[in-house]
């Protein structure tokens, strides 16, 4: 398998961990700015300020707990690619609208991978035009696992997922 397979893929998961930390960085944010106008402002209940520092706090260990968990290398799909591509057995898409402001919307795919123990991962917010490349990467580092959906594929895989094989 050559870095270059990997490489979509890698974009995808970046893409998504930024996404969440962005998203626990504002809320940190919001939270010391309405911290710091209650604490400032005459009459402040002690529970509102106690409420405060809790999400505050909470937002913090979301904040280091990403901080550990942001290195693409260490994701469960990357690892999977990478080092136990044996263990996929099938992989599809599923299209997801998202709505952007009022009217636009964007379509994005959700990739998702079914592993021969019964379990299975996703790989979010994969763009709608870079979901061919993303299926070719994984062909390439996963030979043997399915690629697409069909009824008679979801009733094998419920049935057997160790003996799923690529025909």
């Amino acid at each position: 398998m050559a870095k270059a397979d990997l490489e979509v893929i890698v974009a995808c998961l970046r893409r998504a961990r930024r996404a969440v930390l962005g998203v626990t960085l504002s809320t940190i944010a919001i939270t010391l700015f309405f911290g710091a106008s209650v604490y400032y402002r005459e009459g402040a209940s002690e529970a509102v300020v106690a409420l405060g520092t809790a999400v505050l706090v909470g937002a913090v260990l979301s904040l280091l707990f990403l901080l550990k968990k942001a290195r693409v290398e260490s994701s469960r799909i990357y690892r999977l690619l990478n080092k136990e591509p044996e263990q996929i057995a099938w992989v599809y898409d599923v299209a997801t609208r998202k709505r952007l402001r009022r009217q636009e919307h964007r379509e994005l795919r959700t990739v998702r991978f079914h592993l021969k123990n019964g379990r299975y991962c996703h790989l979010r917010g994969v763009q709608a035009d870079e979901i061919a490349q993303v299926m070719d990467a994984i062909k390439a580092c996963a030979p043997e696992a399915r690629i697409g959906y069909s009824e008679e594929l979801d009733q094998q895989y419920r049935d057997n997922p160790d003996l799923m094989l690529d025909d």
